[in-house]
């Protein structure tokens, strides 16, 4: 069965953003009105202008979930910024635009297929005319697109396929695929709404364990029209047309000097 519908009678408190400026950032236009063709649209040009990283932890920058705060960073400055940043950001983008939204909770599998805690990952969801979509621009390498919260339906995704599984208890199972043929588990989740304010703790673990992946590696990682470029402290990977090549890195400032001649992003 279809997961119930929210009740989104109840106000929601819009953060005051610039609107204009955000999606300058994002090289779109402002939508006429909430439909799911400007979704996938603000979902794209979102994941294709704005990477997800993480190197405030390594340069010992505090990551406060504080919207004013992000905002600055990843529209003003153009940086970029890791889920609970990016998936907030954008959650607020569709609220001042009309979107009907709200976050989620979700658990993330690791390469050994161990989920993580709750809070471990935010990601939203939007509800176009009673139906549902799961939107993510803060995973790294995911979906382009918004994906339909429907169980066990096949979603192509330019050169990926996704299918979400449902399980007894309410929960969903994100899986991909590049061949149609096995899956993988991502992440696990239960359509319920979350405050923003409720990933803090783990907002601040991610930042502070060594147990994070977060914090035991740098990351930074942007789409592009035809695949994918990734930055980490020792490579630069580069996809294109599914075609996979990586370069090792010699220093630090190999890596810096990649920084700012792939993503702008200088360390200042």
């Amino acid at each position: 069965m279809p997961p119930a519908p929210h009740n989104f009678k109840r106000k929601q408190k819009v953060p005051k953003i610039d609107v204009e400026r955000y999606l300058r950032r994002i090289k779109y236009e402002a939508p006429s009105h909430p439909t799911l063709g400007y979704l996938k649209k603000l979902h794209k040009h979102h994941l294709l202008s704005i990477p997800f990283e993480n190197l405030d932890i390594h340069w010992h920058r505090e990551i406060i979930l504080d919207i004013d705060k992000i905002y600055n960073k990843v529209i003003v400055n153009k940086r970029g910024g890791f889920c609970y940043e990016l998936n907030g950001l954008f959650y607020s983008l569709l609220l001042n635009l009309g979107f009907k939204c709200y976050l989620i909770s979700a658990r993330v599998f690791n390469e050994k297929g161990t989920q993580g805690s709750d809070y471990d990952h935010m990601a939203l969801i939007v509800d176009i005319d009673n139906v549902k979509y799961l939107a993510d621009v803060g995973f790294g390498e995911l979906f382009l697109e918004p994906k339909k919260l429907t169980p066990d339906i096949l979603q192509v995704d330019y050169t990926k396929y996704f299918k979400l599984l449902s399980l007894p208890n309410d929960e969903f199972i994100l899986t991909s695929s590049a061949d149609c043929s096995e899956f993988k588990k991502e992440y696990i989740f239960i359509d319920t709404i979350k405050q923003f304010i409720e990933f803090m703790p783990r907002c601040k673990w991610h930042q502070t364990s060594e147990e994070s992946h977060f914090y035991q590696k740098k990351i930074c990682s942007i789409a592009t029209p035809d695949g994918r470029v990734s930055l980490t402290d020792i490579k630069l990977i580069e996809t294109v047309k599914g075609k996979r090549t990586e370069t090792l890195l010699l220093n630090s400032d190999d890596f810096n000097a990649k920084l700012r001649e792939l993503f702008r992003i200088g360390h200042n």
